[in-house]
């Protein structure tokens, strides 16, 4: 009769977290790649839209009587700079939440670990980049409007 009391323990299983010899960096790289093209391009979107719209504002302003609110139609030529920013808006977030979930596999998986954590952080920082890059130049065009004379 055989026991299994004395017989041979099994392999212990390989660390997870243990630095692989033949990992790829290709995952965390293609993630930084989109998150800097996704990035980019939303930012600088935001500014060029941005102005416009600042400029709009600004007349809209200049010309409403006093203590009369402004009438909301002065947006209504801005209809396409209003559609470029929603469509940048919301290809940023699509690209940037892929970037950060990929960043993320790739730190976890040590493939492409430092890759992954700049793909993280800039993802991360590309919405704060694409308001203030917006608003600012809003705000350049408000100023410019603002100062212009009116009639």
């Amino acid at each position: 009769m055989s026991s299994d009391l004395f017989s041979p323990l099994p392999e212990p299983a390989a660390d997870p977290f243990a630095a692989g010899t033949d990992s790829s960096r290709t995952l965390g790289v293609v993630a930084l790649i989109i998150g800097a093209v996704i990035v980019v391009a939303a930012t600088v979107t935001s500014a060029i839209a941005g102005y416009p719209v600042g400029v709009a504002a600004g007349r809209a302003f200049a010309e409403a009587p006093v203590g009369s609110g402004v009438d909301p139609t002065w947006l209504a030529p801005l209809q396409g700079w209003v559609a470029v920013v929603e469509i940048a808006f919301w290809a940023g977030t699509i690209g940037g939440m892929w970037a950060l979930i990929q960043g993320i596999i790739a730190i976890a998986q040590n493939r492409g670990r430092v890759p992954g954590i700049a793909a993280a952080v800039i993802a991360v920082a590309g919405p704060v980049l694409f308001t203030v890059a917006g608003t600012m130049t809003m705000i350049a065009g408000y100023a410019t409007a603002s100062g212009m004379p009116v009639g």
